[in-house]
């Protein structure tokens, strides 16, 4: 009797942690910048059920992210470690580009340099590669030179759907490398 539980909870765990692994995530981010006012979101939902949602508004430092400062003596031991764990991490960003696909991205941007010579030429060169942009499936990318003003303006919106199956493999097989294991260890630190 007690094995035939001890399985049936041990089954409903393996089916919970299979749902969690292959069903996707879905996660909406949307951003804006208006001036001075900076406004996020972002909404995490997997089987329709909204798992996690930000608040907007602005957030205070703690103290303790307050006082974090980086130490620059570990500069050189952090790039040696980023050299080593290389190989590894291309497998995890590989493993990344795997699990998320794009459902919709929209990018809207109001820019100015002050100059309006100057704007214009940017906006020359900027609209020249925008066209990759329109490339991708359910894309949009709208940039307005503002010829009279310095400004950055704009707003970012997509949806992403989210596999975990390839992260947590990518992830696990970097894991079982010693660069990669030390370099989390120091990023940890």
């Amino acid at each position: 009797m007690f094995l035939e539980i001890l399985a049936i909870v041990l089954l409903i765990l393996l089916g919970l942690v299979a749902a969690i692994l292959l069903i996707p995530f879905y996660v909406t981010v949307e951003a804006s910048k208006a001036e001075a006012l900076m406004t996020g979101r972002v909404c995490l939902r997997w089987l329709g059920i909204t798992l996690w949602r930000s608040k907007p508004g602005k957030r205070k430092l703690r103290a303790k992210e307050r006082s974090n400062r980086f130490d620059l003596s570990r500069v050189p031991l952090m790039l040696s470690l980023l050299r080593d764990a290389f190989p590894s991490l291309v497998g995890v960003l590989k493993g990344l580009q795997r699990a998320v696909r794009f459902r919709r991205l929209s990018i809207d941007v109001a820019f100015g340099i002050g100059d309006p010579a100057e704007t214009a030429v940017l906006a020359g060169y900027l609209w020249s590669f925008a066209w990759a942009f329109e490339l991708l499936p359910r894309s949009s990318l709208s940039l307005r030179p503002d010829l009279e003003r310095a400004r950055l303006d704009g707003t970012v919106s997509a949806e992403l759907r989210v596999r975990m199956l390839p992260i947590v493999v990518a992830f696990l097989a970097a894991y079982t490398k010693k660069p990669f294991r030390r370099l989390i260890g120091e990023v940890r630190r």
